[in-house]
Parts: structure tokens; sequence; C-alpha cells
């Protein structure tokens, strides 16, 4: 009979979603040996038999598995300014200024982190910028990743003037009262700057993915879904050498993303080829992202119904229907899952339609995980849609709560508040028949804390706004629920045979806590920290 190589006892629930526990789980190599009492674990020890005994106060939960973040990405914050969390233009400045004089080598001013909220009319300027950088591009990415704030130089280097029209699916930002670009860039017209952003090396993608590898495991996170964003040949090529060097530990899902102005012919012979370079014991390159619509903040989402601030606006998606139709059926016909980002009702009707379409030409494809993210406003019967086809609701719930910032300043405003209270639905997509899916969406969630999340989810309160009203607060979930959804991501994934439960034969991938997180109340969730995380049974993470 096999014997475990460690045997945990104590408090142990072997699935996240259900308030059920055993005593004991025993492992061998990388597998869950057996679970159940003491008593009967305990059978499974003899001599070489590593016994740890949890605290008082600590459990064992399956580990979680992130359903979307741009962790490749992370360059952003390891290499560039960050502008996250401050909360004025003359904040802004100074931390660019400080930026610049502690790199005073940069030829090329990369960030992040601005909000629309902070300036005046949500819309940032080059001269802002040009106040404190002027003989240097300065290129700064929003917070929500959908806008572009540049200066003078970078306006100049791209060859953007009065002239410039915008790309299709996109906006260039003028002076008030002239034709004159103002430095703000939103959704394609961002690729107008792109163009000219130099790429990270090679060096500081890899540096960049296993900062985010390390910084996951300390929250219990063992599998991610990344849909590269920036630069996807170089990011790919970083991962597979990160791979030939033993160096990942995490799997990571990938994804590449298919633009509607892209030659899709041309697309498909892309990511087929980096598809069959990608795959190993780590990675996997499975996934085609879509973007429908863009934000409510810059006006870009497509909604069924006008922004109630620009009467006759209602944004656009960014795809012909006929062409979507045709994308998606594509990608279903080659076997590969979609991952949507929609924002708007509308956004989320077109995808659902161009679902529906691809069924009809293909028939049910039921080996494939088909997502839609974020879903901060969707119609009632859109939700029984995708219960009924079996799309996957990949939510933040770091962003379901009363932001000051972004709820009073921009959304009510721009949505009316009965679309605006409505923001973003958890309970009802479930009972619709959606499986959820916890994502935070890094480096847009700069911290992306596990149990804030779970707080979020069964609160729609956040601890930095302890007398805010909740947002929604019919649309809470339960802690067990919450755990769900974030074990959830290895289904979406195609690991859930492997991973996210703590049964016999499943791989040992598990989590220590400070505290058992189903019991205590929901003003301390966000307060819990990892002491350990294992994966494939080996100690990865240790606080």
């Amino acid at each position: 009979m096999t014997k475990a190589d460690q045997i945990f006892r104590g408090r142990i629930y072997p699935h996240a979603g259900r308030e059920e526990t055993v005593g004991a789980i025993a492992i061998a190599g990388d597998r869950i040996l057996c679970v159940g009492s003491w008593a009967e674990v305990s059978g499974c020890a003899d001599d070489r038999t590593e016994i740890r005994i949890l605290g008082r106060e600590e459990i064992i939960t399956p580990s979680y598995a992130e359903g979307h973040a741009h962790v490749s990405s992370n360059t952003e914050i390891v290499c560039d300014v960050l502008l996250y969390g401050l909360r004025s233009v003359r904040e802004y400045q100074d931390a660019i200024t400080r930026f610049r004089d502690t790199h005073p080598d940069c030829v090329f001013l990369r960030g992040s982190g601005w909000i629309n909220g902070v300036f005046p009319n949500g819309t940032p300027t080059a001269d802002l910028l040009d106040e404190i950088v002027p003989d240097i591009p300065v290129v700064l990415v929003s917070e929500d990743h959908h806008s572009h704030w540049v200066n003078t130089k970078a306006l100049e280097l791209a060859g953007i003037g009065p002239a410039t029209d915008p790309t299709p699916g996109g906006v260039i930002e003028k002076y008030p009262g002239t034709d004159r670009p103002c430095g703000c860039f939103r959704e394609k017209s961002m690729d107008l700057i792109q163009a000219v952003i130099p790429p990270y090396t090679p060096e500081e993608f890899k540096y960049a993915i296993l900062d985010y590898q390390k910084k996951a495991l300390s929250f219990g996170v063992t599998a991610v879904f990344e849909p590269i964003y920036l630069f996807p040949h170089e990011a790919l090529a970083a991962y597979r050498a990160l791979e030939s060097e033993g160096a990942l530990c995490m799997r990571f899902s990938l994804a590449m993303s298919l633009h509607a102005n892209l030659d899709a012919d041309l697309f498909f012979r892309d990511i087929a080829a980096e598809k069959a370079a990608t795959d190993g014991e780590h990675l996997s390159l499975s996934t085609v992202k879509f973007f429908i619509d863009g934000v409510v903040e810059g006006h870009t989402a497509f909604l069924l119904d006008d922004y109630q601030d620009t009467p006759g606006n209602r944004g656009e998606n960014l795809w012909k229907q006929e062409k979507l139709n045709d994308a998606v059926a594509r990608c279903e016909e080659y076997g590969y899952n979609i991952h949507v980002h929609a924002i708007g009702d509308a956004a989320v009707r077109s995808i659902l339609d161009a679902f529906e379409y691809s069924r009809e030409v293909n028939g049910p494809r039921p080996g494939l995980r088909h997502a839609i993210t974020h879903l901060q406003v969707v119609a009632a019967e859109d939700m029984v849609r995708m219960g009924r086809l079996g799309i996957l609701g990949v939510v933040n719930p770091y962003w379901h709560f009363n932001n000051p910032v972004y709820h009073e300043v921009l959304e009510i405003p721009y949505l009316g508040q009965a679309r605006a209270d409505a923001e973003y639905p958890m309970r009802s997509l479930s009972e619709a028949g959606v499986k959820l899916v916890v994502a935070s969406d890094f480096p847009v969630t700069m911290i992306p804390e596990i149990f804030t999340a779970v707080r979020l989810g069964v609160t729609r309160t956040h601890p930095l706004f302890p007398d805010v009203p909740p947002l929604g607060k019919d649309e809470t979930r339960t802690v067990a629920e919450m755990m769900e959804a974030l074990t959830n991501g290895f289904y979406q994934q195609h690991l859930e045979s492997d991973c996210g439960t703590l049964t016999v034969g499943a791989r040992a991938d598990f989590v220590i806590l400070d505290r058992d997180i189903y019991q205590v109340s929901p003003e301390k969730i966000a307060d819990t920290n990892v002491h350990a995380t294992y994966l494939s049974g080996q100690l990865v993470y240790e606080e």
C-alpha cells in the first residue's frame, strides 16, 4: 500500500464552495492520497511521513485560480512610473517628476494608473505633461487600460496633428473649440501611440512574469489566465524561455487578441504557430480574446440606451456584427476558447448573438469554455442567454463597490442612477445559471488581494470606504459562493480534473489560511492572510 509523504491534520475544506470539513489529508508525491478523519488518514503514515498539525485558527482550502490577469503587463509596475492610488493632477505630476529625477538616462517615459475622474471633464491633456517633461516622449496608460495620456513630444514622434483621423473604433480627444489633439487617445486610437512605444526587453518581461508569480503564490493563486495585452510575441517568447529554464511553477493559460481591424487569416495562422510552440507543462495557448467595446468612463462602452449626459450617444461596437459572427464561428471551428471584453449591455448582447450564430453554423462545441468578462451593465434577458449557452461570467468583484471617484463622478452622471446602481451583477448572473469566475484584471486591480475580493462579494462594500452604502446589496454572495468562484477558474482553464478540490487523486494544490474565512465576520474577511501555499505537494510560499 502506498504510504503518505505528508499528512496535514486540522480543519480542512476539501471543496472551497462547501462548508464541509474533514480532519486530515494525506499526500503522496504530487497527489492527494487520502481524505477523511484522522483515524482514516493516519493509517497512511509510516516512519518517514511528515505530519503537520494546523494551528488552532488555521484552515486548509484548495488553492485558487485567477480568471483574467495581464501578467506580462506587470512590466508596467516593475519598470515604469506608477500613478495608481493618486487622486489629483498635482500628485500625478509630482510622481512623474520624481521618476524622471531618479531615472536621468530615460529617453522614453512610460507609466500607468491615472483615472479620468481626476481631470476636468474627465480628459487629461498634453499641456499638463509638457509642464514637467517637455524634452522626451511620455506615454501613460489609464488605470482601466483603455486610454493613453501623452505629451507633445510623443505626439510629434507619432506624427499626430489636427489632420490625423481616429482609428476606427477609437477616439482622439481635442482641445475644446479646436481641432488640436489634446494628448488623450481612447480605445483603438491608442494604436497610433502604441506604434512608437519601444517594447520591453526580454529580461524585463521575464522579470515581470516571475515577480507576478511570486505575488500570486503569496495570495494562494496557482493558476492564471492571461489575455496578453502588450507585445504578445515578445511576451510569449519570455514565457517560453522561463519554461525552458524551469522557472515557472504556476500554470499559465494564455490568449492572443483578435481585433476587428486585423486580417483574420493572418491572425489564425499566427496563433496556430504560437500555440504549437507554447504548449508545455506550465503553459498553454488555447484562447482568443475579443474586445466588443470600451469603458463607461470613456463613453466607449456600447449601451442599449443613450448615455444620460450625451443624448444620442450609445458608444459603439468595435466590430461589425457580421464580421464578429464569422470570427467567432472560425474560433469554434478551429477549437479555440473565446474570452470577451464586454462592459455595456449592447456589447454583451452582440457577442451572445455571435455565439448563437456560431452554434447554428458549427453545432454544439461542448469541449470549449467561452467567457465574458467585466459585465458592468447587463440586461436580465441576456443573463438568461448566457446561462443557456453555457458562457462563463468572469467577474471582477474588486470593483463591485461604491467607489466615490468612479460611481459619483462618472458612472451616475454617464449612466443615470438606475443603471449605475445596477452595475456589476453577481447573484443575478448566478441565478440565471451562469458559472462565475473571479478575476482581478491585474494591473487594473493593482494588488489583487484575494480576500478583499471575497469581502466585496459578500458585502459589496470596501474597507477603505466603510461609511459608503453598498453597491447593489441584492447582488451579494455568501463566502462559500465566493470561494467556489475562486476555484471555478480551474474549470475555465480546463484544469478541473486535477485542480480546485482536495479529493483523492487530485493534485495537492492547497492553501493554509490564518483563520476560518467561513466563520469570521464579513468585515474581517479582507484581513485573512495566507500562511502557506503548496503546489503539487511542494511548499512554494510561506509567510
